[in-house]
């Protein structure tokens, strides 16, 4: 999904040529601490709330006061995953979109990132998600997913996360089975850590009792 799919509806930019005290009235009962600034369609930066409670006098125009905006933004083809680092490293909660010319297309909030977000990642389908640790050069994704359906499963969606001061790596998979009793086992007989799970109807101490009774069918 394109950055752009998720602009909001609402216009929630300002220009150089608005009040700053009408500016704050606008952003506060929305609960924006970023603002995009835009003149004639061209982006001019991210404002933010503080700096405009910071001013005593608030009755002049924006352009009055010569603030420095922040060139924080994305562009419209860019993917959706390409805006959450951004969020979070600039601490905002609007982030301006803008076209190849620098001109304004709209603006996503993080409550839109994150149904948008919620959307590509099918977190609403029911089923399970399990943990795996292993290996850099263990990370066959199609081995994995033909030990899920060979527990007459499937993988919904799958994320890697390289473990900090580590060779080893996360593997987050969603799956479409309310218990993962039998995808486990399966893991299991071919020597995967199963770091975690969640599910309805299985529990670590579930996960702990079939490998125990699996490393006894083996060493029978």
């Amino acid at each position: 999904m394109k950055i752009a799919q998720a602009i909001v509806k609402q216009d929630l930019h300002t220009t150089p040529h608005e009040r700053v005290d009408r500016i704050v009235e606008k952003m506060e009962p929305m609960g924006y601490q970023t603002l995009p600034v835009v003149d004639e369609g061209a982006f001019q930066g991210l404002l933010r709330l503080d700096k405009l409670r910071a001013i005593e006098d608030k009755t002049h125009k924006l352009e009055f006061y010569n603030l420095i905006y922040e060139q924080v933004y994305i562009f419209e083809d860019r993917h959706l995953f390409d805006a959450l680092p951004l969020f979070v490293s600039h601490s905002i909660n609007v982030l301006p979109v803008i076209d190849a010319e620098h001109r304004y297309i709209g603006s996503v909030d993080a409550q839109n990132l994150i149904a948008a977000t919620n959307e590509i990642l099918d977190c609403e389908r029911p089923g399970s998600v399990l943990v795996l640790e292993l290996g850099q050069r263990d990370n066959a994704l199609s081995h994995i997913a033909h030990i899920v359906e060979s527990a007459n499963a499937q993988i919904l969606s799958s994320f890697t996360r390289f473990l900090p001061d580590s060779s080893r790596i996360e593997i987050t998979l969603k799956i479409n089975t309310s218990t993962l009793s039998d995808v486990v086992t399966s893991l299991l007989r071919y020597d995967y850590q199963v770091k975690s799970t969640y599910s309805l109807e299985m529990d670590r101490e579930d996960i702990n009792a079939r490998y125990e009774h699996l490393m006894n069918y083996i060493n029978m």
